[in-house]
């Protein structure tokens, strides 16, 4: 079945190649999510990629031949029931153990909204042809933007795990005159103006921007130390045991800052 895509897989991608079409097709697509931009992509390539050689797509219009969006493929292999051996296909993630993971959210193919459905269906046309893997994990995909699963009957969920996002709207806040705390239940409230009591008050309490990058590093540092502590009380490592995770997100702080990455020190 033919379709107004066409894709084309880079082979043996190094860091220069995924850097020049990825920014190429970020430019296109200014309604990316962060997750699936160069600063959050080269970062996780440069901790994570090393162990599984990810492969590099793009997707070609046919009627030009112009660039429409690339997607990133992380392949790994897993037992199921201790038996059987499975080969996992994994869009714009690596296939890191989950101790290390960083846990990618609002992930999607970096291609223009309106674009994404046709481009996921030849996506799916296009590794249905391909021998060498079993399953495909859409890891952190928003429910909108699976793909059209009734376009490819061969593809079958075996799995499907969810988990809510939670958001406040600031831009409907800021239509309504509205303050945060207006916006929560009275339950919630009140727990936070009983913590606020607690520390001597609003006024007892101080929130920094970090100004740099090595201030920011040095917040994420404290950050890291604050979290270690909140898990070793309850009997567990948290996820800044990790070295790699660690590495991560030091990357991607000085990748980011200031346009991207933010960090704030809250004082009592």
């Amino acid at each position: 079945m033919p379709t107004r895509y066409a894709i084309e897989e880079i082979q043996g991608p190094d860091l220069a190649t995924f850097e020049h079409y990825w920014r190429q097709a970020e430019a296109g697509c200014a309604e990316a999510s962060l997750f699936v931009r160069w600063t959050w992509v080269k970062p996780w390539l440069q901790v994570y990629g090393a162990d599984v050689a990810p492969r590099l797509l793009l997707l070609r219009r046919r009627i030009n031949d112009s660039l429409a969006g690339v997607v990133l493929l992380g392949s790994r292999r897993v037992r199921r029931r201790q038996v059987f051996l499975v080969r996992q296909l994994l869009l714009n993630t690596t296939g890191e153990p989950d101790g290390d993971s960083a846990q990618v959210e609002f992930n999607h193919l970096l291609v223009p909204t309106a674009e994404r459905p046709a481009c996921a269906a030849a996506l799916l046309l296009h590794l249905s042809r391909q021998r060498g893997w079993d399953e495909l994990v859409l890891a952190g995909v928003p429910e909108a933007e699976l793909p059209p699963l009734t376009a490819t009957p061969w593809l079958a969920f075996g799995e499907e795990r969810r988990r809510p996002s939670f958001a406040m709207d600031l831009r409907r806040l800021r239509a309504a005159g509205q303050a945060p705390l207006q916006a929560l239940s009275g339950n919630t409230r009140s727990q936070i103006n009983r913590a606020l009591r607690c520390y001597g008050g609003r006024e007892a309490l101080t929130l920094k921007a970090a100004s740099s990058a090595t201030q920011a590093l040095t917040f994420l540092e404290e950050l890291a130390e604050l979290h270690r502590r909140s898990w070793e009380s309850r009997g567990q490592t948290g996820s800044f045991a990790s070295e790699r995770f660690q590495r991560f997100h030091q990357a991607l702080t000085r990748e980011g800052f200031p346009q991207a990455v933010q960090l704030l020190r809250l004082r009592a």
